[in-house]
């Protein structure tokens, strides 16, 4: 994995955080959030899977919208900065 890689991937999920609204993530944001995985698993050798968010946790409310709960979404999403950031560190370091 290259570092510029790295920190464009980390960068980009860290934007889309700080633009996150506050209590429960409608799927729409959701699926943008899967397509930035989709994206950083093409660009890194890392399954990130894991920090995907499943159907078990999208409950329908208002007019057949679903939403994610607000904490289970930011676990997961702080989970793959994590996980970004320390694959980040690691490359940075075998470069010198």
């Amino acid at each position: 994995m290259k570092t510029d890689q790295n920190s464009d991937s980390v960068a980009r999920l860290e934007v889309f955080r700080s633009f996150l609204p506050d209590g429960d993530v409608q799927e729409e944001r959701v699926i943008c959030y899967h397509l930035l995985l989709d994206d950083l698993q093409r660009n890194i050798d890392q399954n990130l899977n894991f920090f995907r968010i499943t159907d078990e946790f999208l409950i329908e409310k208002d007019d057949q919208i679903r939403y994610c709960n607000g904490w289970v979404f930011r676990t997961k999403l702080d989970g793959a900065l994590n996980v970004l950031t320390a694959l980040h560190a690691q490359t940075s370091s075998n470069l010198y």
